[in-house]
């Protein structure tokens, strides 16, 4: 998930920016989006301490990989769909709120993710640290 937010995305900036309605307003919707799903993590933290039935290691990292699956599989049909907002605007919606799934899974995969991985030896962090 992580390297398609940085990496892929990046990529293909130019090419979403010229076939989407926001045009070169794209990144910055983008920007704030990203920022707004660091809220995931706090949310998962909060839950952890007082309400930790609701936020388990084991069903979070399942409820991750599971929705991080179903969002790539939507995002490949959906990316281009627009919906009409006003009068005469336009806007990629699914595209959107896709992007902040997948920031969300991808801010809060660190928190879920992290405690799982203090179970293996040291030299496994390195590994994930990479990846991340």
């Amino acid at each position: 998930k992580q390297w398609y937010q940085r990496r892929v995305r990046g990529a293909e900036l130019p090419l979403l920016v010229g076939s989407l309605p926001e045009g070169w307003n794209l990144p910055t919707y983008l920007v704030l989006i990203i920022q707004a799903a660091n809220v995931g993590p706090m949310i998962f933290t909060f839950l952890r301490q007082y309400r930790q039935r609701w936020a388990s290691l084991k069903y979070g990292a399942y409820t991750i990989l599971g929705t991080g699956f179903v969002a790539a599989i939507m995002l490949s049909q959906l990316w281009s769909k627009t919906v009409k907002v006003a009068d005469d605007k336009t806007s990629s919606i699914p595209f959107l709120i896709l992007s902040f799934m997948f920031a969300l899974l991808d801010c809060t995969s660190s928190v879920v993710f992290l405690p799982f991985m203090a179970k293996y030896p040291p030299g496994y962090m390195i590994a994930f640290y990479i990846g991340e």
